[in-house]
């Protein structure tokens, strides 16, 4: 497996590819934020969406939580959007 950080929330992702194939594409510290893709370029949008979608829902049922959430990461001082561009959103983390 390997982890890389999404650059606009700090989050550390994990990717992996199934005996089909798939790419793969987990965030560890929010749990069920899952996704997946064909490919490369696939699934790092898709689970940049994941995460944009995630964090909204989390910041409006759970504000307490999200206030946690984003002050360990980068998104604290960012904030996180939905229109980033998902190819530019990953640092190497492995």
């Amino acid at each position: 497996m390997k982890f890389c950080m999404h650059a606009s929330t700090g989050l550390m992702v994990g990717f992996e590819t199934d005996e089909d194939g798939w790419f793969i594409a987990h965030v560890p510290d929010l749990p069920g934020c899952v996704s997946q893709g064909a490919n490369w370029a696939d699934v790092c949008v898709n689970i940049h969406g994941a995460i944009c979608d995630y964090l909204e829902i989390v910041e409006q049922d759970d504000p307490k939580w999200y206030a946690e959430l984003i002050s360990g990461t980068s998104a604290g001082s960012s904030g996180v959007s939905s229109t980033t561009n998902a190819a530019a959103s990953w640092d190497d983390a492995s």
